[in-house]
């Protein structure tokens, strides 16, 4: 929803305010610290309450997470919508209320007196995961807030920055902050060499071989795709995604422009596949590198913790993934649980721990 919430904020930066009203589902998030540092790693910008004791969710009447309100300048609530929905979809009833309330004299584009939080600054900002590769000794760092990948040596020393709008290699390393680039590059969704590319909050990792050789595979989160940047010339390309949050039913298809959903998550096989925690569409996808078609290969698109056959299993959005002998352990975030789905025809989904979508620790 956050993306989509930012697409707005740009399109009517000055007839729109957006205040996000936080109704914390577990006792951390109740914390005011844990909510700034959420505010932080999602990069919010616009005003955030913390509803500790949901006395704003019973005001409003609110049952799900998310719910949109949209209230007029006279205060009025004018519209509900409950879970997610596209700025597409929103945008001609905000023309018409924009329309109406400019010709009663209503709006004010005066900004609002707002500071942005700021975090304590560094090399890294909120990296979403790492990966190491033996045959190159390259650990491989998505610093995710910082829209890039680092790899670099396990001494601290970096190799090759890609993406996050640098224009240069380094020298130095992790100690001593060598790839500092001096300020906030927002995110982007541009294929080329080491200092053209750009990702939008990169996640999952994985180091596999494909027709053109050794690649690292790449989990854009933002941008609804995976990327391949060339271990040889770090040159990125995109194998599969559009750019944007596909909000069709999942088939399988060929790779190369296939829409995609909040992928998380990779892990290559050994048998030329690499598995995606395809968080938005709560599922496990394949990619198979050689045939260059990609799909889902467990998960039924329900939301929830039922154990069953591969397809019609329930998970709730998987985000880590680990290739064993047998089948794929994954951290299903959503029902706090950590679970496995077995190779083959009859393969299964099962819960290893965790008990349901409420229940945490």
């Amino acid at each position: 929803m956050l993306p989509q919430l930012r697409k707005l904020e740009r399109r009517y930066a000055d007839e729109l305010v957006v205040v996000s009203v936080h109704s914390p589902k577990f006792p951390t998030e109740k914390e005011t610290p844990a909510l700034r540092q959420a505010v932080l790693r999602h990069r919010i910008t616009h005003p955030v309450l913390n509803d500790r004791d949901f006395g704003f969710w019973k005001q409003f009447g609110a049952r799900a997470w998310p719910t949109l309100f949209f209230i007029d300048p006279n205060g009025n609530v004018i519209g509900k919508h409950e879970g997610e929905i596209t700025a597409e979809a929103v945008s001609d009833l905000l023309d018409e209320w924009i329309a109406e309330y400019r010709q009663q004299g209503l709006l004010s584009t005066t900004p609002l007196p707002l500071e942005r939080a700021s975090g304590p600054g560094g090399a890294l900002s909120f990296p979403g995961k790492v990966h190491y590769d033996a045959e190159s000794e390259l650990l491989f760092v998505a610093d995710s807030n910082h829209d890039r990948i680092i790899a670099a040596r396990l001494d601290g020393s970096v190799e090759q920055v890609i993406g996050g709008g640098r224009a240069g290699a380094v020298d130095g390393g992790f100690a001593d902050g060598g790839f500092v680039d001096g300020g906030f590059v927002d995110g982007g969704f541009v294929d080329g060499g080491w200092g053209e590319a750009r990702f939008d909050q990169p996640h999952g990792m994985a180091v596999a071989e494909d027709a053109a050789g050794r690649a690292l595979f790449v989990a854009d989160l933002e941008n609804h795709a995976i990327r391949r940047i060339d271990l040889a010339s770090w040159e990125t390309t995109t194998v599969s995604g559009t750019g944007e949050q596909s909000r069709m039913r999942p088939e399988s298809r060929a790779a190369a422009g296939a829409s995609l959903n909040s992928p998380w998550d990779l892990a290559a096989g050994e048998d030329g596949t690499l598995y995606v925690a395809m968080a938005g569409f709560h599922q496990l996808w394949a990619l198979d590198l050689g045939a260059g078609t990609i799909g889902p290969w467990a998960g039924s698109m329900r939301e929830g913790l039922e154990d069953g056959p591969r397809a019609s299993a329930e998970l709730a959005q998987p985000s880590g993934l680990s290739v064993g002998a047998g089948g794929i352990a994954f951290a299903d975030s959503e029902s706090n649980a950590v679970r496995v789905s077995d190779f083959g025809e009859g393969g299964a989904a099962r819960t290893l721990e965790g008990r349901g979508l409420f229940d945490f620790g």
